[in-house]
């Protein structure tokens, strides 16, 4: 990878979409980090902070694979914006629609 993708090197708020109904406020899952470096993290409902990994798998870089403590999950690259990261998940379908964090005051 020669240039870090868009959607590195800056906190997204989530919000998480299973079946057409937003199911954000079930989720243990607020806050997502992707670094360039293939690190990310996780931030928690209760304020904790999950370290994982990233990796492209395919050569056009529109599928990508997470490693977390559950395990590895696969998911498609379906918008990228200057505002707007959406993915859905290979084996469930269920979507997380990623906004850039505003920045704290």
């Amino acid at each position: 990878m020669n240039r870090p993708p868009p959607f590195t090197n800056r906190p997204f708020d989530v919000q998480i979409v299973a079946n057409g109904v937003d199911v954000t406020a079930q989720s243990p899952i607020v806050g997502v980090f992707y670094g360039a470096d293939g690190t990310g993290t996780r931030t928690m409902r209760d304020g904790r902070t999950i370290a994982g990994q990233w990796r492209f798998i395919n050569p056009n870089e529109t599928q990508i694979e997470v490693q977390g403590p559950e395990g590895t999950s696969r998911w498609v690259v379906v918008e990228l914006t200057d505002t707007l990261y959406r993915k859905v998940n290979v084996d469930t379908g269920v979507e997380f629609i990623h906004r850039p964090r505003a920045a704290s005051a």
